[in-house]
């Protein structure tokens, strides 16, 4: 996507709705332990409900919320310790585009990548 390219407010609540979806799924990944599946469910739902169809999020925001997601579905999956390193980095590169322009969401990314440094990813 470019960066002049805004989301529909249709993409706007898929993407919240997969984030809702995500965190479901990781409150139910019995690979963690009970307070980091509601810890990251919980981010991922504070992420969604950031997202505003009515008020488009930019270019960056949105793809920051893709790559949250791509993230938590590779935890949630328990994909390979390097594939998983290689998202957060990816993630954490997004975080800082999108820094300026969504402190809110890029704050709850960061507590996000946080949680997964806890867990050793």
């Amino acid at each position: 996507m470019s960066d002049d390219t805004s989301p529909s407010p249709q993409t706007v609540a898929q993407m919240r709705d997969d984030l809702q979806e995500l965190g479901r799924l990781l409150r139910g990944a019995g690979h963690l332990n009970p307070a980091t599946q509601r810890e990251l469910a919980g981010l991922l739902e504070e992420f969604g409900r950031e997202l505003d169809p009515a008020t488009l999020p930019s270019a960056q925001t949105t793809h920051l919320a893709e790559t949250v997601s791509r993230v938590a579905r590779s935890v949630h999956e328990q994909q390979h310790a390097g594939l998983l390193a290689t998202a957060r980095d990816r993630l954490e590169e997004a975080a800082r585009a999108a820094e300026v322009e969504a402190p809110v969401v890029t704050g709850i990314v960061r507590r996000f990548i946080d949680v997964l440094g806890s867990i050793g990813i």
